[in-house]
């Protein structure tokens, strides 16, 4: 099946609506998930570390202890994991007004001035300012 486009010369893919990412709320209940489990896991682990110490699994207590201490960070960094990932189909699409060039601005009939030029060469001529304030035969009449 052909990638539908827009129409017009860029010929750009549309967004599908299944090449989106997960929405921001599942996201965020995925990472919420994630991290309760991880901290009821440390929650339990110590009683059972306490229980397994009493009952001379020494081993067992050491390891439920060293989970207990070390899982806190690791739920925290799943729970700042957020999905970052780019669309399936590539990146985002670009807006239409990077699209648009800049083209000859329509001259006014009263505009003494030259017209634009389209190449990119220095900008040459003299300022004019059109404020009253500025304008010698303004001063003079004030």
């Amino acid at each position: 099946m052909p990638t539908p486009s827009r129409p017009g010369p860029s010929r750009r893919p549309v967004q599908a609506v299944t090449s989106a990412g997960p929405s921001v709320e599942a996201d965020r209940r995925r990472r919420m998930r994630s991290y309760l489990l991880a901290m009821g896991f440390r929650t339990i682990s110590f009683p059972l570390a306490v229980w397994a110490i009493v009952s001379e699994w020494y081993v067992v207590g050491a390891l439920l202890v060293v989970a207990a201490a070390v899982l806190p960070s690791i739920a925290v960094m799943l729970a700042n994991a957020v999905d970052r990932r780019a669309s399936v189909t590539g990146p985002a699409p670009r807006s239409p007004v990077q699209g648009l060039s800049a083209g000859p601005v329509p001259a006014d009939e009263d505009d003494d001035r030259p017209p634009a030029r389209s190449d990119d060469g220095p900008i040459v001529g003299t300022v004019v300012s059109r404020r009253p304030a500025d304008d010698p035969e303004h001063r003079e009449a004030s």
